[in-house]
């Protein structure tokens, strides 16, 4: 007979940002979780940990199922000693005012046998208790003042900077949607909107070879975000010794969806200086290829 599944709320005096980074990322989980070795937030990733209790280890092996970025994780959950399959779900809502509130859920119990004292409802339930309501709460709202605390968009950047970073294509398509835009501004070689993952790389790669010739500083002036969207503004100089240089202020609108990029966007505070430019440096460049 199927019984209720344990669920237990708390409400964590920290952005959803914070919570989030503490439920996914294994160096933060093993601070008040569990100390597991490998860890990724994607669907199919399988990982395994020791609980323990009474001085007893109980190995437990887990499949991440589904992921809704910044929202929702859950993962199969199975002991060793018994191979019934739960399933343990992770729930976030912005309550607000930089509130969260976390909702945990562990369904399938009724698969474990309860004669056995650790393994039964009470045990799971009193556990549960002390992690979701003390553990997580204590551990989030004490490091949650920690200005380098990500936004579950920025971790998708990083991630594809690093895969793009390794030509890792398959990375890339990760957090990339295959139906992807990128408009850069202007009228020069490289303006336009580019459409899908091979456009955009290709774009990416060229930037990348004009700005890495020329030694750019860049400093970050700010960065703003919500579930859908992230705006990054920077002051960029470079410092090319062939004296075809651009200072200017610019801002990238990346929007998401489904946990990937869907859309980018550049905003130019100078336009007619991006221009000139980019349009002189892709001059160069053909140049000298030509020779």
């Amino acid at each position: 007979m199927k019984s209720k599944p344990i669920i237990k709320e708390a409400i964590v005096h920290a952005p959803v940002a914070a919570v989030w980074k503490a439920i996914t990322d294994k160096k933060e989980m093993k601070q008040w979780y569990f100390d597991i070795k490998e860890f990724k937030p994607e669907p199919g990733f399988k990982f395994r940990f020791y609980g323990e209790q009474a001085e007893r280890k109980y190995p437990t092996s887990c499949k991440v199922l589904e992921v809704v970025q910044g929202k929702k994780i859950s993962y199969t959950w199975s002991y060793d000693d018994f191979p019934a399959e739960t399933i343990v779900t992770f729930e976030l809502s912005d309550e607000g005012d930089g509130n969260t509130k976390v909702k945990l859920t562990h369904e399938g119990l009724e698969k474990i046998p309860t004669k056995i004292k650790e393994y039964s409802r009470e045990s799971h339930n009193e556990g549960w208790n002390q992690i979701i309501g003390t553990l997580l709460k204590e551990y989030v709202e004490k490091t949650a003042g920690n200005n380098n605390l990500s936004h579950p968009n920025q971790d998708i950047i990083d991630r594809f900077f690093s895969a793009y970073s390794k030509r890792d294509f398959t990375g890339i398509r990760k957090v990339m949607s295959p139906d992807v835009t990128w408009t850069f501004p202007g009228r020069h070689p490289l303006a336009g909107t580019k459409k899908g993952i091979d456009e955009v790389i290709s774009f990416f790669d060229a930037v990348g070879e004009i700005m890495g010739r020329s030694n750019p500083k860049i400093e970050k002036l700010i960065i703003s975000e919500n579930e859908k969207y992230l705006i990054e503004c920077i002051h960029s100089r470079t410092n090319s010794k062939d004296g075809n240089n651009l200072e200017h202020e610019a801002c990238v609108l990346w929007t998401f969806e489904k946990g990937k990029i869907i859309e980018g966007k550049h905003f130019f505070a100078q336009p007619e200086e991006v221009d000139k430019y980019f349009t002189l440096a892709s001059e160069k460049k053909h140049q000298a290829t030509a020779y």
